[in-house]
């Protein structure tokens, strides 16, 4: 018994010296941190896209990749909150409050980085960046990125891409189509919504990798770089997928905007790799309601896709954009247009 009672002592005097000597040697050991962070953080590397705005999650794993790096004694399990505690009280870096949809509760979902760096001038692809490293921004914020619309986002979206799956290659799946929704459902069609900022949703998409061949990067400034469907494959996604595009008025707004900006070329090899009828349907007929006149290996797609409709069957007439419901028939492409 008093055996137990010398090491029951011994412990208590160890764990008193180790927190004595982590506290004399914790302002050493910031210092090491402040300065790995500040050359981590400096610009943007494969690792990390964005050193301006970052999610909690992966701001205290970096910290901690930070702290396991140093190796410094007495403090190889100092937590990697106790240290972004720090920085914030430092003024090195932000919370971004931002609302989460289940709870409706305030959270520090996110923090900007910097010194100078203002909540206030965080951006909507900063946030969705941040939300998926390895996320695609789409719909809605494409639009609006690259000046197809007039019309201020209601909501913005970011895409998971996925391994592709055979019911989405040639066919508008039901999901996607408002119509298909039934009265109680508890189903968001565009997709599931991870934060609110701002009073502006925020949603997370799973797409089909091979339905968006169109994708580049972009540095949105020094600090931050981002994926984004390219123009072309944004003006696709419109006639797949519109109600994430914020619907009929900026679909056909983004379509006249891009006249002179889309590429005929790019849109023949998106609609073959794509390789849905109906989507080409869709974008021949869209062409020629604004007037674009098309030619070569485009026109020649076309020309087959209109001759290989079955139109003695009434079930090949869709709708120019899924899920609303048009009365008019367009006999050239078999759709039911405005």
């Amino acid at each position: 018994m008093l055996a137990s009672k010398h090491r029951d002592t011994s412990r208590e005097n160890f764990m008193a010296n180790s927190a004595i000597k982590e506290q004399s040697t914790r302002p050493f050991f910031l210092e090491k941190v402040l300065a790995q962070f500040t050359q981590r953080f400096s610009k943007p590397s494969a690792e990390l896209l964005s050193v301006r705005c970052i999610s909690k999650i992966q701001l205290i794993k970096q910290l901690v990749l930070i702290r396991d790096e140093l190796e410094f004694p007495g403090h190889k399990r100092t937590s990697g909150s106790s240290i972004l505690l720090h920085l914030e009280q430092s003024g090195l870096v932000h919370p971004v409050a931002s609302m989460n949809p289940k709870t409706k509760e305030i959270e520090d979902k996110f923090y900007v980085i910097g010194i100078e760096s203002g909540v206030s001038t965080v951006s909507p692809i900063e946030l969705l960046q941040a939300q998926e490293s390895k996320g695609v921004v789409c719909y809605f914020t494409a639009l609006e990125f690259y000046g197809m619309t007039t019309q201020i986002p209601s909501h913005h979206h970011i895409a998971v891409l996925g391994a592709s799956s055979p019911n989405l290659r040639n066919k508008d799946t039901k999901k996607e189509l408002i119509g298909s929704l039934k009265p109680g459902r508890n189903y968001d069609p565009l997709g599931t919504k991870r934060f609110i900022f701002e009073d502006v949703p925020y949603y997370v998409t799973n797409r089909d990798k091979k339905l968006v061949p169109g994708i580049q990067e972009r540095y949105l400034d020094e600090k931050s770089i981002f994926r984004i469907t390219s123009y072309d494959q944004t003006l696709l996604d419109t006639l797949h997928r519109p109600i994430s595009c914020g619907g009929p008025s900026v679909v056909f707004e983004a379509w006249h905007s891009a006249f002179d900006r889309l590429s005929s070329n790019l849109i023949y090899e998106y609609l073959s790799k794509i390789n849905s009828s109906e989507l080409s349907r869709r974008v021949g007929y869209m062409l020629q309601v604004i007037d674009y006149k098309v030619d070569g290996k485009i026109s020649e797609l076309f020309d087959s896709i209109k001759a290989s409709i079955p139109r003695e069957d009434s079930e090949s007439i869709i709708s120019l954009l899924p899920g609303f419901d048009y009365s008019e028939l367009n006999e050239e492409w078999f759709l039911k247009v405005p």
